[in-house]
């Protein structure tokens, strides 16, 4: 999902997400290719205790995820101090990839 949001956006468009993995209690791997179903909010940082508090209101679970930058990018920082990032263009190079690959094998 966050790499969509990413993607989602024109290409001249320079919208990147710096994402933090600490707070999410998961394996960095789990956090970011799991498939449980997640909704990610973008909000300003004044505005995040009142929706983190309406989540608990309502029996949901929610923690800062990370921000928005101006930069097509994807970066991503685990708790161990680890970092990883993509840039959009390598994100749909990625992506396009594996729909050709998938569209140019045989079927038996």
């Amino acid at each position: 999902a966050l790499a969509e949001m990413i993607l989602a956006a024109p290409p001249e468009d320079a919208i990147g997400l710096d994402i933090r993995l600490e707070g999410m209690g998961a394996d960095p791997r789990v956090a970011l290719f799991g498939e449980q179903p997640a909704i990610v909010f973008e909000v300003s940082p004044e505005r995040a205790p009142r929706l983190f508090q309406a989540a608990r209101e309502r029996g949901l679970k929610a923690w800062p995820l990370g921000t928005v930058i101006d930069s097509s990018r994807l970066r991503v920082r685990t708790a161990a101090g680890e970092s990883m990032a993509w840039t959009a263009a390598e994100l749909r190079e990625a992506a396009g990839a594996t729909l050709a690959r998938l569209w140019n094998e045989e079927l038996e």
